[in-house]
């Protein structure tokens, strides 16, 4: 599957890229690790910004994970964390990544749903090699999840692989 932002969605994207960039090269007093920390960070909560706060299905969080995470060069895992509304309490990135792999500590993902009083939980990761298939690997680790959550009273929702194409694939529902 894949997701086709709007011309609405698109333009707005690069307009707050645009400004957040013109931002940046403005400040020449900081480092270029820190430019590049700082434009990253602004990206992240300009794109928080054009995406919905509740979410009428699971897979109206494509477009964000897709933005957030698809175009990465390491495999990185993100969460939106959701009330019993479906709200979205929260949404965080775990970059614990290579190229090929990513660790996750369902320990650690948990523990920022009881923070939030999340009650439910979707998840994405990328993989950079443009291949949308998940590997049996993902797919052990949503299973884990998926237990963890049932036992702690907060439900994985769903789970997907995306790639910097927008492309998807649906590892759990």
């Amino acid at each position: 599957m894949k997701h086709m932002f709007s011309e609405t969605e698109l333009a707005l994207i690069e307009l707050k890229k645009k400004k957040i960039t013109k931002l940046v090269s403005e400040l020449t007093s900081i480092s270029r690790e820190d430019s590049l920390f700082l434009l990253k960070e602004l990206h992240h909560n300009y794109t928080e910004k054009l995406f919905p706060d509740v979410l009428e299905k699971a897979e109206d969080s494509i477009p964000w994970f897709v933005n957030i995470i698809g175009q990465g060069e390491i495999e990185r895992f993100a969460f939106i964390f959701l009330n019993n509304n479906n709200k979205i309490v929260h949404r965080c990135v775990f970059d614990q990544g290579s190229i090929s792999r990513t660790t996750l500590y369902p320990r650690q993902v948990f523990a920022v749903a009881f923070k939030y009083s999340a009650t439910r939980i979707i998840c994405a990761h990328n993989h950079p090699s443009g291949v949308k298939h998940p590997s049996p690997q993902d797919r052990e680790l949503t299973r884990r999840m998926a237990d963890i959550g049932s036992s702690v009273e907060v439900n994985l929702v769903a789970s997907y692989v995306v790639t910097a194409s927008g492309e998807y694939t649906e590892i759990y529902h």
